[in-house]
């Protein structure tokens, strides 16, 4: 069932490119008072095992309110904030609706593969 998953993805393009995105925006963010909203690190052998981390951490950046982040980073103004999350993750908007889809690709994946663990295949 992984290989289901790492065949949907790795065919998608737009995924390709969020996963490019996700990179660059890592290398952008580190070392900067917004590090901690950089998207988690990919390893090339396993990248697909951590696909809900990923998808998770966009969800989560694409639905928070600025005041949630501004109460996060205290020392920076929050015109200014709203500024760098614009510039360093407004790439994300362009992602919302295949988010949406890639989880729910990911989370039939999870279910059939808890299926036939538990169960087995059968007619």
């Amino acid at each position: 069932m992984a290989l289901l998953l790492k065949h949907e993805l790795h065919g998608s393009s737009k995924y390709q490119s969020f996963i490019q995105q996700c990179s660059q925006c890592r290398k952008q963010l580190q070392q900067t008072e917004l590090s901690f909203l950089a998207p988690p690190s990919q390893r090339s052998q396993c990248r697909y095992f951590n696909v809900e981390k990923l998808l998770e951490r966009a969800n989560n950046l694409l639905n928070s309110p600025l005041d949630v982040l501004t109460n996060l980073v205290p020392n920076i103004e929050p015109e200014i904030l709203k500024t760098k999350l614009k510039q360093k993750l407004g790439w994300l908007a362009s992602y919302q609706d295949s988010l949406s889809n890639w989880k729910q690709i990911v989370q039939m994946t999870r279910t059939v593969e808890a299926q036939i663990k538990l169960e087995g295949l059968n007619q």
